[in-house]
C-alpha cells in the first residue's frame, strides 16, 4: 500500500547522522585515537610518585608501646630524557592512527549520506511512478472493458480482448512494482513513516 512520506531529505540526513550505528562507531574510534595521542604524549611528562610508610618497633623483647611509632612520607619525580626517540615515535604512530580514524569517519559519513540520498530519491521516483501507473491501470481497465463489450457485440475479435487483457496485466504489474520500490525505499529511508535512519 501507499503511505505518503512527508519528511524532506535534510531531515533524513540529520536523523541518520545522529542514529546510524556505523557513524557512532567511527566517532568513538576517533575519540579513542585522540586518547591514544594523549597517552603517547604523556611520555614527555615527568612521572611523579608518592610513598608513605609506617614503622613500629622497639629493642629486645620489650613492648615498644605507642610512642615508638614512626612515619615517613616521600614524593619523587622521574623524567626519561634519553629514550632514543621512542616516545616521539609513539606519538607519531598515535597521530597517524588518529588521521586514519578521522579519514575513516569522513568516508563513513559520505557513505551514509550517499545511501540516504539514494534511498530518498528512489522513494520520490517510485512515488511518481505510483501515480502514473495508477492512471495507466485505470485506462487499461477501461480498454479491457471496451474490448469485452465489442467482442460480445460481435464487432471486436477475441485477439482484441486478449491484447487488452495483456495490457491490463502489464499495467497492474508496473503499478505493483512501483509500490514495491516505494515501500522498499521507505523501509531503508525510514523504519517508520516518521523517522529516517
Amino acid at each position: 500500500q501507499y503511505t505518503p512520506y512527508e519528511n524532506d531529505m535534510q531531515y533524513c540526513l540529520d536523523h541518520a547522522s545522529m542514529n546510524r550505528a556505523e557513524l557512532e562507531q567511527s566517532r568513538l574510534a576517533v575519540d579513542a585515537a585522540k586518547g591514544a595521542v594523549k597517552v603517547a604524549k604523556s611520555g614527555f611528562l615527568p612521572k611523579v610518585t608518592a610513598s608513605a610508610t609506617e614503622s613500629w618497633g622497639g629493642s629486645g623483647s620489650n613492648w615498644p608501646g605507642d610512642d615508638k611509632e614512626n612515619w615517613s612520607v616521600g614524593i619523587g619525580a622521574t623524567m626519561n630524557i634519553f629514550d632514543s626517540g621512542v616516545t616521539l615515535s609513539k606519538v607519531h604512530a598515535a597521530e597517524e592512527k588518529l588521521l586514519q580514524a578521522e579519514e575513516t569517519y569522513r568516508d563513513t559519513v559520505n557513505s551514509v549520506e550517499l545511501e540516504v540520498r539514494s534511498n530518498y530519491l528512489g522513494l520520490r521516483e517510485a512515488e511518481k511512478r505510483i501515480s502514473t501507473t495508477q492512471v495507466a491501470v485505470a485506462k487499461a481497465e477501461e480498454d479491457f472493458h471496451i474490448a469485452q463489450v465489442r467482442y460480445m457485440a460481435g464487432v471486436g475479435t477475441n485477439l482484441d480482448v486478449i491484447d487488452a487483457q495483456v495490457a491490463l496485466t502489464e499495467a497492474k504489474t508496473n503499478f505493483v512494482n512501483a509500490l514495491y520500490d516505494y515501500n522498499t525505499c521507505l523501509l531503508y529511508t525510514s523504519p517508520s513513516p516518521r523517522d529516517c535512519s
